[in-house]
């Protein structure tokens, strides 16, 4: 029942998912939620660390592309600079959300890798299109009363993934 809300490894950062990982894992394109899993949520751009991380994943082969619940104006900007395709008012976590950023990797559902932080939306909608997930923390998880709530909500969800894991 709760394996939808599971998911396949946990980091700390973006930046902890190297090239090696994902192809480890058989992945041949990942898509990217925006706030609070590459930057603070609402920042209209990406910093020079981040644009770095996708040259290097670029660099070793891997295919991106982003999504977000925030405006597709916003992520269309964001996903620019980039140079990757972006899709915002995505309606995570309903499943045909990430229908549009997996077509733009041209890559089959198993193939695929979503990297998200919150298991209410990334991960279900990950896991509702038969793609691996890999959870980080967010980068700013109590940013306002609506995300608070969210969070809550995940604390038991990631108690039970936690002891799953240490089995």
């Amino acid at each position: 029942m709760f394996d939808r809300f599971m998911p396949d490894a946990d980091f700390g950062t973006v930046f902890e998912i190297r090239a090696s990982i994902i192809k480890a894992h058989g992945v041949e394109g990942v898509v990217f939620d925006i706030d609070d899993t590459l930057v603070r949520h609402g920042t209209p751009l990406p910093d020079e660390k981040i644009k770095e991380y996708f040259s290097s994943l670029h660099e070793s082969g891997i295919k991106t592309a982003l999504v977000s619940n925030n405006s597709s104006e916003r992520a269309q900007k964001f996903g620019k600079e980039l140079g990757v395709k972006a899709f915002g008012n995505a309606g995570k976590p309903k499943k045909s959300a990430l229908f549009a950023p997996s077509a733009e990797l041209d890559a089959p559902v198993e193939k695929i890798l979503f990297v998200g932080d919150q298991l209410l939306t990334d991960c279900l909608c990950a896991k509702r299109n038969g793609m691996k997930f890999f959870l980080v923390d967010p980068i700013d998880p109590y940013e306002n009363k609506f995300f608070y709530l969210k969070r809550l909500l995940e604390k038991p969800l990631l108690k039970i993934y936690k002891a799953k894991k240490k089995k």
